[in-house]
């Protein structure tokens, strides 16, 4: 408390949300956090990266020592959907790390690099995914002709750019073509994006600025249910709540296995698990828990923090 932030060779302190640095002549351990929200926190992250690097003083070697300077004050990531993405992108993607230093080094290009060398890639892989048949290609073909004529014809004076319709159906038919699900869909993103591979342990070899940093890997974890906060036990209309109902679960609110399913053509999978303890009714619907990793350890490393937190 008072004490002053000094801008560094690292992060800098003035670059706004998520940016830190340590105190004038100490060194705190120093965490970033990187919240969620999908290809839009992607990119965020992707543009703040590039900035800083283009921005803070002293730090024009090139690009490894580049982020090695960067990141050197940061001892753990914390990241969550989007932000989990990101990370896994630039810990463990040296495509991906190279695209963010090119755009440090054009920042008034910066989003038509990302675009064209890390999301065009991958939409254009969406198609060919469960999609075989001389009609659907003719259909993708017909559909790519027509966004590029709307958006050659005037380019300058459209509203909004053509070519996200051809994003959105791309990545509708992905999803929704009965072979695939939403996991599905973030392992082509890294896969054609990044060049990660979805079978790749997270113990890895990582880029040389992420390296014997600890990552957590923020994930959500079901319950049983009970009847603690989001179970509909809790709710104001508790009344219209089947678990209350004893002939239909026989009081068994809590205590019942939670299923994780997967079940498509290709991952036809399942987890199954439990929750036990002595109040484990009073479970909420939901708990907050984390994957822990130290960058580059390899992949027989022990965790050194809990997964979750105790039940009740």
């Amino acid at each position: 408390p008072g004490a002053k932030l000094q801008p560094t060779k690292g992060l800098a302190a003035s670059a706004g949300s998520g940016a830190v640095a340590a105190p004038a002549g100490s060194r705190e351990h120093v965490a970033l956090t990187m919240q969620g929200g999908g290809f839009r926190a992607h990119a965020a992250y992707a543009g703040l990266t590039a900035g800083l690097l283009h921005a803070v003083p002293g730090l024009g070697g090139g690009e490894e020592e580049s982020f090695t300077e960067l990141f050197k004050p940061v001892d753990m990531l914390s990241s969550n959907s989007g932000g989990s993405w990101f990370a896994a992108s630039l810990a463990y993607s040296s495509k991906f790390q190279s695209v963010i230093f090119n755009m440090s080094k054009h920042i008034n290009e910066a989003s038509d690099i990302l675009y064209d060398q890390i999301l065009r890639p991958f939409i254009g892989n969406l198609s060919t995914q469960g999609h075989n048949n001389k009609t659907d290609e003719q259909f993708w073909r017909s559909v790519d002709s027509a966004v590029h004529k709307a958006y050659d014809y005037n380019p300058t004076t459209t509203p909004f750019n053509p070519e996200w319709i051809w994003e959105i159906l791309e990545e509708l038919a992905f999803a929704s073509d009965g072979t695939n699900n939403w996991d599905d869909f973030v392992s082509a993103f890294l896969k054609y994006g990044m060049g990660i591979s979805s079978t790749e342990p997270s113990g890895s070899p990582v880029n040389a600025w992420a390296k014997g940093k600890t990552w957590l890997a923020a994930v959500s974890l079901l319950t049983p249910g009970g009847r603690g906060p989001g179970n509909c036990a809790s709710s104001s209309t508790w009344w219209w709540c089947a678990g209350n109902l004893p002939p239909v679960f026989k009081n068994n609110a809590g205590s019942t296995p939670v299923v994780v399913s997967r079940q498509n053509l290709k991952h036809p999978l399942q987890t199954v698990y439990w929750a036990e303890g002595q109040n484990f009714w009073k479970q909420a619907v939901m708990y907050p828990a984390k994957f822990e990793v130290q960058l580059g350890g390899g992949i027989n490393q022990d965790s050194t923090l809990p997964f979750c937190g105790p039940f009740g």
